[in-house]
Formats: structure tokens, C-alpha cells, sequence
């Protein structure tokens, strides 16, 4: 018995298919519909498209950190782990930098444990790797002495540039406690300067 010809242009088709896969949308919320259908490219795209400036915010609090690249890595995996919990996908740029500031609030804790072991947390490669010069490194030394909200939100606006109220949400803070956080940082800043005298030499220079 011969095959009928519906049989045999079906399995034509099937021998000769090609799956064909999308290209990411460019705008976030095409990227996030992406990531929940489990789109091939989608964390690439992702990891394209974001993790520099994650980069950056991260470097911006945290200073010279061997495992700045792993940090955000994780930061980005948590993202897309809770991704459920985005209710709007216009705000994922927000969405990540919060996500990767609960990680950065986790390794400053352990530095923390580290000063009181008496062990450096920033090694010389790292301070290569990223090109800190020693007044940077010195006052990544005076963050160490803020309180970790004052710290992260006076990097945030000091040194990433954010504004206020870009930074009030993605910490989820009201904007006057933002505001609050910033005075009281800036000024324990100020205050901490004498301990390092190679920023205190600075200031007198340029008074």
C-alpha cells in the first residue's frame, strides 16, 4: 500500500522544520516577557544589556573587591530567580539594582567579620584590577567606618551619581529618610577623614 500524499507532505514537513527562535525585544519589558517564557537568549540578553552598570553600582559601594564580578552574577541570578515578584516590568532596571544591593549588604557583613579576624578583605589584585589609586583606597576605608545604610546610600549619591529618589526606590525607603541617611553619612564622612591622613593631606591642599 502506498502512502497517501497528506502522509507523505506531513512527513516532508516534519524532516524539513526548523525551529525558529525570536530575537530578544530591546525594551525591558520585552525582555522580561522573555525570561518568563523561557526564552533561549533571554539571559544572555540580559546579562548583555545590564550587568556593566550593575557593575558599576556595585564597585561604587562596595570598592576594591576581588569578587566584584561573582557579586554580580549572583545579583543578577536572584533576579531572575524572584522574577515573579516584579509586578511591573517597566521597573527592572530598579528591580536588579535592588536585587543586587541585598547581595552587596550581605558581602559587606562579611568583610565586616573579616576586620574583626584581623584579615584584609580588598587584596592588591583586586585594587590592580579595577585601577584604585590610594586616596580612593582610602576612603573605601573610611566607608568601612559608616553604618551600612549611610554607606549605600551615600555611594549611591556621592560617587554613582543616583538621585534621591531613584535611590529611595530601589532601597524602598521613604525619600526624607533617604535624605536623613545622606546628612547623617556626609557627615561621619567628614568626621572619619582625620583617621587617614592621606585624605586629610588632600584637604588641606585644596584649602
Amino acid at each position: 500500500m502506498r502512502p497517501s500524499s497528506r502522509h507523505t507532505a506531513t512527513q516532508n514537513e516534519s524532516s524539513t522544520s526548523v525551529i525558529v527562535h525570536f530575537p530578544v525585544p530591546a525594551s525591558d519589558v520585552g525582555l522580561v516577557t522573555a525570561l518568563r517564557a523561557g526564552h533561549v537568549g533571554a539571559l544572555r540578553a540580559l546579562c548583555g544589556r545590564h550587568s556593566k552598570s550593575l557593575s558599576r553600582v556595585a564597585a561604587a559601594i562596595l570598592g576594591p573587591d576581588e569578587n566584584l564580578l561573582a557579586i554580580v552574577a549572583q545579583g543578577l541570578r536572584q533576579s531572575v530567580e524572584t522574577l515573579d515578584e516584579l509586578d511591573d516590568a517597566r521597573a527592572l532596571r530598579a528591580w536588579l539594582v535592588s536585587r543586587l544591593i541585598a547581595v552587596v549588604k550581605r558581602r559587606l557583613k562579611v568583610r565586616r567579620r573579616w576586620r574583626w579576624l584581623g584579615l584584609l578583605w580588598h587584596s592588591d589584585a583586586a585594587c590592580n584590577t579595577w585601577c584604585w589609586s590610594g586616596q580612593l583606597r582610602a576612603s573605601y576605608r573610611v566607608l568601612d567606618r559608616l553604618m551600612d545604610d549611610q554607606r549605600i546610600v551615600f555611594c549611591l549619591a556621592a560617587i554613582h551619581g543616583m538621585s534621591l529618589a531613584d535611590i529611595a526606590t530601589v532601597l524602598e525607603l521613604p525619600l526624607s529618610q533617604v535624605r536623613s541617611l545622606l546628612d547623617r553619612a556626609s557627615q561621619n564622612f567628614t568626621r572619619h577623614t582625620q583617621f587617614e591622613p592621606t585624605l586629610s593631606v588632600q584637604k588641606l591642599r585644596s584649602a
